[in-house]
């Protein structure tokens, strides 16, 4: 729910009308309730493509060599990553702005979500910054991983 869907629904509430309800609100806490989850689902990730390296090194003939590799093994799995990275960015990025179109993410909007959202900002922090480092220490991982071994 919107702050002008607040407005909104107070200016009928004090013309004597019924406001609408939004079909939004029991999503709100859900998505909320979820939060913790995000965390759980990078160290799943993580560990299994530790596992898949590890077997990648065991025997080095169970991954592809076409193609097809970039995508399936580098592409592919980045882009959850840039997903929870956004957020992070987004914090960051808006930090650093002052342009009067975007009202309240100008300057501060970083210190209003860690003072009035710690949950959803220290997650957006603490998970986008995993996120960009694991971005590149996973694709490193896998490219030297799928490097064709030298004829010595």
């Amino acid at each position: 729910m919107t702050f002008t869907e607040v407005g909104a629904s107070v200016a009928k509430l004090l013309a004597g009308e019924e406001p609408v309800p939004s079909p939004f609100v029991g999503a709100v806490p859900w998505a909320l309730r979820a939060l913790p989850l995000i965390p759980a689902i990078q160290i799943v990730g993580v560990a299994a493509t530790l596992r898949r390296l590890l077997r990648w090194h065991q025997d080095p003939s169970s991954h592809s060599l076409g193609g097809r590799k970039w995508g399936r093994y580098i592409l592919l799995p980045l882009i959850p990553d840039l997903l929870v990275s956004l957020p992070l960015v987004g914090l960051l990025w808006t930090s650093t702005l002052d342009v009067p179109l975007l009202g309240m993410l100008g300057s501060g909007f970083r210190d209003v979500l860690l003072l009035f959202m710690p949950d959803v900002s220290w997650i957006a922090l603490v998970c986008g910054s995993f996120a960009l480092a694991w971005m590149f220490v996973r694709t490193g991982l896998v490219l030297r991983s799928l490097r064709k071994p030298s004829l010595s």
